[in-house]
This record gives structure tokens, C-alpha cells and sequence, in this order.
């Protein structure tokens, strides 16, 4: 798919629960989104190992780690409300630049709470795949608070 292309919705039977047919749509969603990940061995790999070793090349996905599926599986599962109203995590990491990548391209909006001290390189990527990032607290405890929002007195 292109950067403007919109992911498709599961089919409405995927979203109330999670059995082997809807592990099977939510595959094809997914293979129609990204690209098959190589899997290789490399010989001198094996001989140190003393094993063969295969090694999945996960790099090769959009935002450079697996986690990208997960993001396009949860937008391809979300209902039209869902989609609308927009998701928002709290992480820094690839989880983050999953639900932006997946979500620029389902046109989901996505906030991502990240900690004060979040590296600034991976804010940089979660803002840059199209992810609206809100900065807050000090830790991942506080973030997930501020994400739920405040507690009633």
C-alpha cells in the first residue's frame, strides 16, 4: 500500500472476540498492508552456533520492527466510532511508531503519551509517521495515568 492509502476494516464478526477464523482475516488484512518478512540462515552464524539459526529480518517492515502488524491489526479491527474518536498509548518505542504508521494510513488519529525523558530521536519518529505526542510525566506509571486522565476525588 502507499503512504495515502486507507487499511480496510475487519469485518464486523472479528471485532467481538478473537478466534482462529479471525486471526486468519486479520492475516490477510495484514498481508495486504505489509511485506512478507525474509527469513535466512547464514552459514558462518551456524558453525559458531553449532546449530542452524535463522534470522527474520524484521528491519524490513516500515517502521523497522514487528510490532508495525499489530498496529495495522488494531486499526483494521476498530469500529467506525473507533475509528473517529482516534487511539492513544502511552509507550516510546515501537509500539508507538506502529499506531502512528498504521493509523496515518487508516486515517485514524493517534496520540502517544511518552514520559519527560523520552529520547528525543524517537519522538521525532513517532511525530514524523503522524502520531500527535503529548509529553507528561516522569515514568511509563504516570504516563498511563495521564493517558486515562485524572482520577475522581
Amino acid at each position: 500500500m502507499t503512504v495515502t492509502d486507507t487499511l480496510p476494516q475487519a469485518p464486523a464478526d472479528t471485532q467481538s472476540g478473537l478466534d482462529f477464523d479471525a486471526v486468519l482475516r486479520i492475516y490477510e488484512v495484514v498481508s495486504r498492508v505489509l511485506p512478507e518478512t525474509p527469513a535466512w540462515s547464514y552459514p558462518l552464524l551456524n558453525a559458531e552456533a553449532g546449530v542452524e539459526v535463522t534470522v527474520k529480518h524484521e528491519n524490513v517492515q516500515p517502521t523497522g520492527a514487528f510490532k508495525v502488524r499489530g498496529g495495522v491489526a488494531l486499526m483494521a479491527a476498530l469500529s467506525p466510532e473507533e475509528r473517529r474518536r482516534g487511539v492513544v498509548t502511552a509507550s516510546t518505542g515501537n509500539h508507538a511508531q506502529s499506531l502512528a504508521w498504521a493509523g496515518a494510513r487508516s486515517e485514524v488519529p493517534v496520540t502517544v503519551v511518552v514520559p519527560v525523558g523520552a529520547p528525543a530521536r524517537k519522538v521525532a519518529a513517532v511525530r514524523a509517521l503522524g502520531a500527535r505526542v503529548v509529553v507528561e510525566g516522569r515514568d511509563d506509571v504516570r504516563v498511563a495515568g495521564a493517558r486515562r486522565g485524572p482520577r475522581p476525588a
